[in-house]
């Protein structure tokens, strides 16, 4: 292949966008005693597990303001950073893994064959780093990961569009575990995958409409 029709394969790539929280690697636990740990650090009440996970999806100072609304924005910029810095300290010990670290990095490997990986998520830089070190899940394969320092969280698809800028590519898919990804891929057209490692059951992922929903996201590799 000469090096005019290499540059034109790689003009024709799109975009695949994977969430990462419970779509790539399982964080419930870890999400849990982070928030349960920063708010009695804040002197507030610890919140039962199930009502934190129904949130998580959402971002950080989000799921904060629905639990406790009547705090300032100073208080849950702290709370939000004693939860960061937990999830850094102790994700090796609290993330669960979906499918053994080989079989993920080669699933992102088989995609990178015909798409952009781009990794999107409501999660900080340093979350990312603790969360894909702990699963094993090798950051440098992906060609582009938005993490909330650089866009609008989801349901916004601010950082769908920002991996079509940084890419020059379409958006053609986006995968998550939430009503909040599929949204966001609706957004900009892309086909949407939902699967069911996360918070939402079929029945409540179902009416969003999304293209297809998968048990797990290693079944990638037997349709893409």
């Amino acid at each position: 292949m000469n090096s005019k029709t290499s540059n034109q394969s790689a003009q024709q790539k799109v975009i695949i966008a994977i969430d990462m929280d419970n779509t790539l690697v399982l964080t419930n636990a870890l999400h849990v005693h982070a928030f349960n740990y920063a708010f009695v650090k804040s002197k507030l009440d610890e919140v039962k597990p199930k009502v934190i996970e129904r949130l998580l999806g959402l971002h950080g100072e989000e799921i904060i303001k629905r639990i406790f609304p009547r705090l300032s924005k100073q208080k849950v910029k702290k709370i939000l950073m004693l939860h960061n810095n937990f999830v850094a300290r102790n994700a090796a010990k609290l993330v669960k893994r979906i499918a053994k670290p080989n079989t993920i990095n080669a699933l992102i490997k088989k995609l990178k064959q015909k798409y952009y990986v781009v990794l999107t998520t409501n999660a900080s830089k340093k979350e990312v780093n603790a969360i894909l070190k702990a699963s094993g899940i090798n950051k440098k394969l992906f060609d582009a990961i938005i993490t909330k320092e650089m866009a609008k969280p989801k349901p916004s698809a601010d950082a769908l569009k920002k991996a079509e800028h940084l890419l020059n590519a379409k958006v053609a898919i986006v995968i998550g575990d939430t009503p909040y990804d599929i949204l966001a891929g609706k957004k900009v057209k892309a086909k949407t995958i939902a699967v069911l490692t996360g918070n939402f059951s079929f029945k409540e992922l179902i009416k969003y409409k999304p293209d297809m929903v998968l048990h797990n996201i290693t079944e990638l590799a037997g349709i893409i």
